[in-house]
């Protein structure tokens, strides 16, 4: 209550001018208190001001650390090397990651150096097929067209373009696609 006391008693009673001859506000505590400089008395803080601070630091602190892993960490899981390392260059029918779908690989465009820079992909989301193009920078290989995982190889055939859904299937199963011309193996 002091505070507010304090702060309602330092509002001004006439309008604010701006003349250097007047640097003088007149308001309530420069009437009560003769002085012009009245300053807003320190409050009383308890126990539970204390445990509040202590809450917005720790807050502060979860604050920073998601900020420096968005930043640091998350950068990682698709690296930027940029001639720096050698990798595999990416093959017709390689399993990618395309945001949230998995695409595949219907044409490589290998440049001058006879590395791979440009690729068609394919996604097959709620029955319909799409078709993108994408540098390989903005891809994620998830699998190569023949990766072992755990021991079991696994063969991923080129898709023809008349190919239809593709049905994802477990480990130890076969099927078919659609098109009855291409299959997974695991």
């Amino acid at each position: 209550m002091v505070e507010v006391s304090a702060i309602m008693n330092a509002r001004p009673l006439v309008p604010i001018q701006t003349d250097p001859d007047m640097p003088f506000l007149l308001t309530p505590s420069a009437l009560l208190t003769q002085n012009s400089n009245f300053l807003v008395p320190p409050g009383d803080f308890g126990e539970k001001d204390l445990y509040k601070r202590q809450w917005m630091q720790v807050q502060n602190m979860a604050n920073r650390f998601w900020n420096r892993w968005r930043a640091e960490y998350l950068q990682t899981l698709q690296p930027r090397r940029k001639w720096q390392d050698e990798q595999r260059n990416i093959q017709l029918g390689d399993l990618l990651l395309l945001r949230d779908a998995q695409a595949v690989i219907t044409a490589i465009f290998p440049g001058q150096d006879e590395k791979v820079w440009k690729v068609e992909l394919k996604v097959t989301k709620e029955g319909t097929i799409k078709k993108f193009f994408r540098p390989v920078s903005e891809i994620i290989l998830l699998m190569g067209k023949e990766d072992s995982v755990q021991g079991t190889t696994i063969t991923l055939w080129p898709f023809p373009s008349s190919c239809g859904k593709m049905d994802f299937v477990r480990p130890g199963m076969q099927k078919k696609l659609t098109c009855q011309t291409s299959r997974m193996q695991l």
